[in-house]
């Protein structure tokens, strides 16, 4: 078919470095695919995917008259999106069943190490040359395995998003203009990001997995939306990388089914993305700064409750950790910390289908409240504040 022959003329004038073609090994992790429609396309040929070996950050979907269609992803955004997981995990502390594997690298050198890599992203591609004064560590073990399951989870989204273009393409009617190329609408780009990231958190086996899983959803689309900062031009009918990360925060919401299960699942996506963020700004030189974000300190609270009743981190970590916030922190960030907090210690514990959760998470409330006295005093007030209102709410 047609979207055979495209994708090796392209694969011939762009090959690939090592021969390997990672598109097509992406497209068997799905294999059977949970459409019909794509399935069935993906047995005929009609439906294909490969990797070019080209540097520029993308991945594209091509329609064909035969109505078959080829999902061509570069090297250069594989490759960025490699590297980007291994430098994160360098400053990821890696929790065994019975140990502790300390980061190799301070959360600093890491978005040192995240704003070169942004600064070797040029308008005509991605450049391999590294300043000679940087050391990307070789990670070890279980960091290195870590940081694959990452990228390729965020391969994996951007792949997943691609489907939908396939599944949302109408062949042009007699009317139409043949010079212009059939675009997704915003509603379906969004849509098609919610499909990609229930599709990925469907596959994980574990709620680990999960968690690394959505991660690589999120990680995938800031690095979109810091080449955007940088000047990298996405097509006028695409929603911005930003706007994107938003929508997707949104569906995540809207796919857990309670709100406990949000900030089970969002603790790496949401201490990634800071750092990612960070890294940007530096590169593009930028004035901005990371703004205080309620669901990022409530989610860095929530996952580092859990570390110390696992026993993984002393509990005074707790406070040292949380101090960080809530120095600068404005009013009504922490008002709004304050009232997730609320909702999600409350004195009495939860009962639900999920006695296991429910253990741990009645465990950190525990451990919340028994902080009472220790807090920054503007937390303590907040705090107090926040846990007074809702109890007179339910009265």
């Amino acid at each position: 078919m047609r979207a055979s022959e495209e994708l090796a003329k392209r694969q011939r004038e762009y090959p690939l470095e090592n021969g390997s073609d990672r598109g097509a090994k992406l497209l068997a992790k799905f294999a059977p695919l949970n459409v019909p429609e794509l399935e069935s396309m993906r047995l005929s040929q009609a439906l294909v995917v490969g990797e070019v070996g080209r540097t520029l950050p993308n991945a594209k979907t091509f329609h064909y008259p035969d109505g078959s269609h080829a999902i061509m992803l570069f090297s250069g955004l594989i490759d960025f999106l490699d590297a980007v997981a291994k430098i994160l995990f360098g400053s990821t502390n890696m929790f065994g069943p019975k140990s502790l594997v300390k980061a190799a690298a301070s959360e600093e050198d890491v978005i040192q190490e995240l704003q070169a890599l942004f600064e070797r992203w040029k308008p005509g591609g991605i450049t391999d040359v590294v300043d000679p004064e940087l050391s990307m560590s070789t990670l070890g073990s279980p960091a290195a395995e870590f940081a694959a399951m990452l990228a390729q989870a965020a391969q994996l989204f951007i792949l997943s998003h691609e489907f939908g273009h396939v599944s949302f393409y109408r062949p042009p009617g007699e009317d139409d203009d043949p010079s212009i190329l059939p675009a997704l609408t915003r509603d379906q780009e969004f849509a098609a990001d919610a499909t990609g990231m229930r599709n990925l958190i469907r596959m994980a086996q574990t709620p680990s997995d999960a968690r690394m899983h959505i991660a690589g959803v999120v990680v995938a689309l800031r690095v979109l939306s810091v080449f955007a900062l940088l000047g990298h031009t996405f097509p006028n009918d695409h929603p911005q990388p930003i706007d994107r990360l938003y929508s997707i925060a949104h569906s995540v919401r809207t796919f857990c089914k309670t709100e406990r299960d949000y900030w089970s699942l969002m603790p790496i996506a949401y201490a990634f993305d800071e750092r990612l963020t960070v890294a940007g700004y530096r590169a593009a030189r930028s004035t901005a700064t990371l703004i205080p974000d309620d669901n990022r300190v409530f989610c860095r609270l929530s996952a580092v409750l859990e570390a110390a009743v696992h026993r993984r981190v002393p509990q005074s970590e707790v406070l040292d950790v949380m101090r960080k916030d809530f120095d600068d922190i404005p009013p009504a960030v922490l008002e709004r910390v304050a009232m997730t907090a609320a909702r999600m210690f409350p004195e009495v514990p939860v009962v639900t289908e999920s006695p296991t959760q429910d253990a741990l998470w009645a465990e950190k409330a525990k451990l919340f409240r028994s902080f009472h006295d220790q807090w920054p005093d503007v937390a303590k007030a907040a705090f107090q504040k926040a846990f007074e209102q809702l109890s007179q709410a339910k009265g």
